[in-house]
């Protein structure tokens, strides 16, 4: 007899009943007492946050959470981001950027790429390059505000840490958010890199 086992991308929990549920191997939705969450792991990071908002009477409600099990990046690296990004700002253009962790150290690497008005893109997105192996994705708005466009929406699709730079030219902003699969939570830019002077965060 042969036996057929069903690969399931994600799995679907109850809150306080989690051992009998089917598991998923990329994440799992979990119902519970306060909504809809998503609950990811993956190498360095587990995150837990919520996708749609509701009340469901007698299950426990779930709380969201964010570990990410290593040091923020260095101020210095994120100045050395800022810098890259104001140069390509004078003419208009988006930059992309990747934070690798190597060596128990970070590295931001400015791949190249496409850069436009209102888009950039890696040339490069294979096994080994930079955006396969990127633990953080971050890419700049030049004047415009730092928000996180449809096209963001459209292109972060992976399970990593996104950020998004504006205003370069004058009082440059930052935002950040979780992506796991094309669901996204807003998370405190200070959580995931220490801000240099001259940078904060654009919470509108």
């Amino acid at each position: 007899m042969t036996i057929i086992r069903t690969f399931k991308l994600y799995g679907h929990l109850i809150a306080g009943e989690e051992r009998e549920g089917v598991r998923g191997a990329l994440y799992n939705y979990v119902l519970a007492g306060n909504g809809l969450f998503i609950r990811a792991e993956r190498e360095g990071l587990k995150v837990c946050f919520p996708v749609q908002n509701f009340e469901v009477k007698n299950l426990p409600d779930v709380s969201p959470s964010f570990e990410m099990q290593m040091e923020r990046v260095p101020s210095l690296l994120v100045s050395e981001m800022i810098s890259m990004a104001r140069h390509w700002a004078r003419e208009g253009r988006e930059d992309l950027f990747h934070f690798i962790r190597e060596r128990d150290a970070w590295e931001v690497h400015e791949p190249h790429q496409v850069r436009m008005g209102g888009s950039c893109r890696p040339l490069h997105d294979g096994p080994d390059s930079t955006h396969e192996r990127a633990f953080i994705e971050a890419h700049s708005h030049h004047r415009m505000q730092a928000y996180f466009s449809s096209i963001d929406n459209a292109d972060e699709t992976g399970f990593r840490i996104y950020a998004v730079l504006g205003d370069i030219p004058r009082e440059p902003k930052i935002r950040v958010r979780v992506g796991v699969y094309g669901n996204f939570w807003e998370i405190p830019a200070e959580w995931v890199f220490e801000l240099p002077d001259g940078l904060s965060e654009n919470n509108a």
